[in-house]
């Protein structure tokens, strides 16, 4: 993922609710080489709020605990994955704005690849 200062990049998801960001992982972004998630078992999410001075305290779920909440599957036929997260239901989230990392396990990367970690979400209260 990368950023521009022309416009905003935080995504809006609401508490409690299903609405998703959904990511696309790519090995290259550049030549826009997806990430194959053949092999991957696990997708870790840590949600880090920006308002916090403290480090270490994100809120973190995976695919295994709550897979309705963290998911990933392929789009059809063609190479490319998506991985969908549902912020608004994470256990102990609230309004605030967050910064995401997103983590693959697999057997190639047994203790996990970052696939990003700058990702903003800002969660708003339900209207």
């Amino acid at each position: 993922m990368s950023t521009c200062s022309t416009y905003d990049t935080t995504t809006q998801l609401y508490l409690g609710y299903d609405n998703a960001v959904t990511l696309v992982p790519y090995s290259d972004i550049v030549d826009r080489t997806f990430y194959d998630m053949t092999a991957v078992t696990l997708v870790t999410v840590v949600a880090d709020s920006t308002s916090s001075a403290v480090t270490g305290d994100g809120i973190t779920m995976d695919s295994d605990d709550v897979p309705q909440v963290i998911s990933f599957a392929q789009v059809g036929t063609t190479e490319e994955w998506r991985i969908n997260i549902k912020l608004g239901l994470f256990t102990g989230i609230v309004a605030d704005t967050y910064k995401l990392r997103v983590i693959a396990t697999e057997p190639a990367h047994p203790n996990g690849l970052v696939l990003t970690d700058d990702v903003l979400v800002q969660i708003v209260d339900i209207p």
